[in-house]
């Protein structure tokens, strides 16, 4: 599921980001939130599941360590959002977040393809 949650993301943020204008009416961005939203809940929630198929016996470390990654870029992105938005504008400070994101949408693809590799370097 988490393929396809990730899809939504790049898809929203660029929609939200040119539709986040005073002349476009207000339920468009709005619309494109909801996208993201989805995207991040079935992501987050594909996780876990991903985690236990592919680690078993040692998915504790491997979700205590996925749950720390996740707590560092957090902390890192609020560091640097607010001058990101400041200087490019609503609209460009958006659009890169999405191509960042459009790069990121091969994870959970990669992941998916290469889970019996995987599997096979855990004793």
């Amino acid at each position: 599921m988490a393929r396809y949650g990730a899809l939504l993301i790049p898809i929203s943020l660029v929609w939200f980001a040119w539709s986040s204008h005073f002349m476009v009416l207000w339920i468009v961005p709005i619309i494109a939130s909801l996208l993201f939203g989805t995207g991040i809940h079935i992501i987050i929630l594909s996780i876990p599941n991903y985690l236990i198929d592919a680690y078993q016996v040692h998915s504790g470390s491997a979700f205590a360590s996925t749950i720390q990654v996740g707590n560092l870029i957090g902390g890192g992105v609020s560091m640097f959002v607010t001058q990101l938005y400041t200087k490019l504008g609503n609209e460009w400070a958006s659009s890169l977040l999405g191509f960042i994101a459009m790069l990121l949408v091969l994870i959970p693809w990669i992941l998916f393809y290469t889970r019996y590799v995987i599997r096979k370097r855990i004793p």
